[in-house]
């Protein structure tokens, strides 16, 4: 007796020989070739277990089991239950609470005029209503492509643009000329005025030693050889080779 193949494998093993035909088939050239990427949908098995529900879903379950075998004559529509398993989940949490606690809550519980969504929904309304008699940004008249300027305009953007140019200008500027500004203070630098010393400063040396080698150094950072020669500018780290100052020569000759 042939076995029995099941429509699944089947299915699948045709969709994959269809596969390998179009690759085949495009590697030889055949034009109006297309090559099957779909894939198959899995089929579901009948023997496998139901998904268990969530845990919402078993209060919500549970709470219309026990209004149901309680009030046997009560036909609520669904919406009301649902509302009121939203209260008891706002008041604790859903196994905080007992049979016995949830029918005496039903018992006292008054259904709401209106439902969560349709007071959002009226709210939403609202809102969009006030922005609308308030006049927002959406509702403002769009601005139109600009025209060509007049001539009064053309001259206040002229008069515009000079008293900017007069602005970022040395020159001074004459106030008849239409911009009614003052003239302008050139800017000037600001001098450093250098500290002065008196010769009896500059010729009081002190000794020190760099790089092995005894040297003399004034107030003024003036460095000096043993023979008195002019060797360079001391800044406070390093010592600097350079010309002497103008007033050495009367400095040297106060050395003696």
């Amino acid at each position: 007796m042939a076995s029995i193949i099941a429509p699944e494998s089947l299915l699948r093993t045709i969709a994959s020989l269809q596969t390998e035909l179009a690759h085949l088939q495009a590697a030889l050239g055949v034009e109006g070739v297309t090559i099957a990427t779909k894939k198959m949908k899995k089929a579901k098995d009948p023997s496998a277990e139901p998904k268990e529900p969530n845990v919402w879903i078993k209060f919500t379950q549970r709470v219309g089991t026990l209004i149901k075998e309680a009030h046997p004559d009560n036909k609520s529509p669904a919406t009301i239950g649902k509302q009121f398993c939203s209260f008891l989940k706002e008041q604790k949490a859903y196994d905080q609470w007992d049979d016995a606690e949830i029918l005496e809550a039903f018992g006292t519980w008054e259904v709401p005029e209106q439902s969560k969504m349709e007071r959002d929904g009226k709210t939403k309304k609202a809102k969009a209503d006030s922005a609308s008699e308030s006049g927002s940004v959406s509702d403002a008249p769009k601005r139109g492509p600009k025209g060509p300027l007049s001539e009064k305009a053309k001259a206040a953007r002229r008069e515009k643009m000079a008293a900017k140019k007069a602005a970022t200008s040395t020159e001074p500027v004459d106030p008849a000329a239409g911009t009614g500004l003052a003239p302008k203070t050139p800017f000037k630098p600001k001098t450093v005025t250098k500290p002065s010393y008196t010769m009896e400063q500059l010729t009081d040396l002190d000794g020190f030693e760099h790089e092995g080698v005894s040297y003399g150094r004034n107030i003024r950072g003036d460095v000096v050889s043993e023979h008195c020669d002019y060797v360079g500018h001391w800044d406070g780290k390093a010592l600097k080779l350079g010309a002497p100052p103008a007033d050495w020569a009367a400095v040297k000759a106060a050395l003696g």
